[in-house]
């Protein structure tokens, strides 16, 4: 089985995967729900707007006709003018009235969008790729799995929505045979009533699609970002950096660390110890310092070369296993000694400045 197949993608994408994905243009995006909110705002702009439409294009019909009586009385046939003021008239009632259907929609298709993968700018799906017109992978992707999907949706969809509104239509069918009966501002009403069941139905089945259609593209596109075991691992070598690198460059800095702290154990005031396992040397400057302050410190084979270097430099030794533990235990290199030891500390020092014959 190959190294990256979907059966070995079950690592959780990382945000530099993720992040990785945008700048690729493979973002998360439900067309389904996408069309449904704009088909919703045209229908409610369409609804809104939809007396003045009728005014609108009542006016221009109107005006049509007294235009062409007019130049059928002038001259027997239609001048350029007046054809030429028919076509703007026309222009513009198109505009007025298809204008709020076509935004609202646009605004209303434009914010689902945004809503599911926000804004990204991506110009890679841009760039031509001679992949696209090898004729094989051409097929393949038609027979794919995501292709057969596709289809299903669309039949699925194509078969909701009929449904719908058939299911709006069916119990009305009596009635269209008796329209032609009725005045003119009964059956625009009964169309109209029939065109509302109809459309709300529909919307609603779009929506139940769409809704669906939302959990699988969410799904599928987790699926997509999913990494294998060796793109993880290669992922976190190219943030982080190679391990072994990186265990090195700790032991490095170790090692700095441990030299910078020997070197400051010859100038330390002393050096509390446990004469088998524990040793903690410490500087006091009583006009810098608002406490003593722990210089160096050591366990085991490190106590001992503490001990030792601090007698190369004759700093006094002392001898003290609680004070020791607690020093090693509770206190960082270089921080001052916790106002609960000061006490101890202080006994120590006054010890040592009497041992120089110094005064505390």
């Amino acid at each position: 089985m190959p190294a990256d197949s979907s059966q070995e993608r079950r690592e959780p994408a990382t945000p530099k995967r993720r992040q990785d994905a945008r700048k690729r243009g493979q973002v998360f995006r439900s067309t389904e729900m996408s069309a449904a909110f704009a088909l919703m705002g045209g229908g409610a702009a369409l609804a809104w707007s939809g007396g003045n439409t009728v005014r609108v294009l009542r006016e221009y019909l109107a005006r049509s006709l007294d235009l062409r009586a007019a130049a059928a009385l002038a001259s027997g046939e239609m001048t350029t003018a007046a054809a030429g003021l028919l076509f703007r008239g026309a222009l513009t009632v198109l505009v007025r009235a298809c204008l709020p259907v076509v935004l609202a929609a646009a605004v209303m298709g434009l914010a689902a969008d945004l809503t599911q993968s926000g804004l990204n700018f991506a110009t890679q799906p841009l760039a031509p790729r001679l992949d696209r017109l090898d004729p094989i992978a051409g097929t393949k992707r038609l027979v794919s799995r995501r292709a057969l999907v596709e289809l299903a949706k669309s039949l699925a969809k194509v078969t909701v929505v009929a449904w719908a509104a058939f299911s709006a239509v069916a119990p009305r069918i009596g009635l269209f045979g008796g329209m032609a009966l009725l005045r003119l501002e009964q059956g625009m009403s009964l169309t109209g009533s029939l065109a509302w069941q109809v459309a709300s139905r529909t919307l609603a089945a779009l929506f139940v699609v769409a809704a669906l259609d939302y959990v699988y593209q969410r799904h599928e596109h987790e699926q997509s970002l999913r990494m294998t075991r060796e793109e993880l691992k290669q992922e976190l070598k190219e943030t982080d950096g190679d391990p072994k690198l990186r265990a090195r460059i700790r032991q490095r800095q170790r090692e700095i660390s441990r030299r910078r702290m020997m070197a400051a154990v010859p100038k330390a005031d002393v050096v509390i110890v446990n004469p088998t396992h524990y040793a903690c040397a410490l500087s006091y400057r009583g006009a810098q310092m608002r406490a003593p302050r722990l210089v160096a410190k050591g366990k085991d084979h490190m106590a001992l070369r503490i001990k030792e270097l601090a007698r190369e430099h004759r700093v006094p030794v002392v001898d003290d296993a609680p004070l020791a533990r607690a020093l090693y235990a509770t206190v960082e290199i270089g921080a001052e000694v916790p106002p609960e030891l000061y006490r101890a500390v202080a006994e120590v020092l006054a010890f040592v400045y009497r041992l120089k014959g110094k005064v505390a």
